[in-house]
């Protein structure tokens, strides 16, 4: 009998895709039903996940606003998670009841900075990527910088996202192409690859906050 693996850079696909959502994932988790330990064990690894499953918690997403293929949780072919703009905290009556007292503490930090900085990115860290300075459940956030300093910040990591609409923190590194950029992971051995190569940036952010569990 074949038993199914693990798939560690799956695992980091899917917690990339569901903290889009901007839920903590118990929450994440009673709303929709799920066995809040599956989702951890999925999210962190430690257990496979399926096709069907994949296809399940993508349809989730959908009704949270946001767009993602199985095949790319699965495989990472495809487009990358795409936040159409639907904030599940703020347009559902769903209400965060019964959970550990540090997860509300996250969600109402979270949720005070973003209503004090209107123009603002918010990121959770899902992976090695930012290693040794943010782990992974690092929740880091800042206020968004005018585009034109892009060029005079490569000495520090941003909180930078993708005209796709995808979010990581990454330092950003000038090209020969006005307005392109490499992006360069805080731990250069990281699993999902050292450099991303000539992307554009639609807007970044410099960290200046920080939760750690």
């Amino acid at each position: 009998m074949n038993v199914r693996q693990p798939n560690k850079e799956a695992a980091a696909r899917l917690k990339q895709a569901r903290s889009l959502t901007e839920l903590p994932r118990t929450i994440f988790a009673k709303k929709h039903k799920l066995s809040a330990n599956s989702l951890a064990a999925w999210e962190n690894g430690t257990s496979a996940f399926s096709e069907e499953v994949a296809e399940n918690l993508a349809s989730i997403l959908s009704k949270e606003g946001i767009k993602v293929s199985a095949e790319w949780i699965m495989t990472g072919k495809g487009a990358a998670p795409i936040d159409l703009g639907v904030s599940s905290i703020q347009n559902s009556n769903f209400l965060p009841l019964s959970i550990s007292d540090e997860e509300e503490f996250i969600w109402r930090a979270t949720a005070a900075f973003k209503e004090f900085y209107k123009d603002s990115l918010m990121l959770v860290i899902y992976d090695d990527s930012a290693l040794p300075f943010y782990k992974p459940g690092d929740h880091v956030a800042g206020k968004i910088i005018p585009h034109e300093q892009l060029a005079f910040i490569t000495d520090e990591p941003l909180i930078v996202e993708l005209e796709n609409g995808g979010l990581m923190l990454r330092y950003i590194e000038l090209t020969s192409e006005p307005d392109v950029y490499n992006l360069k992971a805080i731990n250069p051995s990281s699993v999902l690859g050292s450099t991303i190569y000539d992307v554009k940036i639609k807007r970044a952010a410099r960290i200046n906050w920080m939760f750690r569990r």
